[in-house]
């Protein structure tokens, strides 16, 4: 099956997410929203790269889970929904550290 989402820009749609709610959470849980990384849009979920157990823990406890499901399901999946599957991966390179 063709994946019509395979060509979206992950990062521009972690921007728009992290648009959309950043009036509607507190500071703490925008810090979390913009950790995560969008790995993969795909035909019924969404994969989402994380640093560890613990960010999965963060996202579910603060309820975040369905405000990006909503999000998801309203500008990515046309009012269908969607599940979240998370992936845990290697932090990105941000260059050497300053000292």
């Amino acid at each position: 099956m063709n994946n019509p989402f395979e060509y979206y820009d992950t990062s521009k749609v972690l921007h728009s997410l992290v648009e959309h709610l950043k009036l509607e959470i507190e500071g703490r849980d925008l810090l979390t929203l913009k950790s995560l990384q969008i790995e993969s849009i795909e035909v019924d979920h969404i994969v989402i790269g994380v640093s560890d157990q613990i960010a999965i823990d963060q996202v579910r406890e603060r309820n975040l889970e369905p405000r990006i499901i909503s999000f998801l399901s309203h500008n990515i999946y046309k009012n269908r929904s969607g599940e979240i599957r998370y992936k845990i991966t290697e932090p990105r390179y941000l260059g050497p550290a300053h000292t």
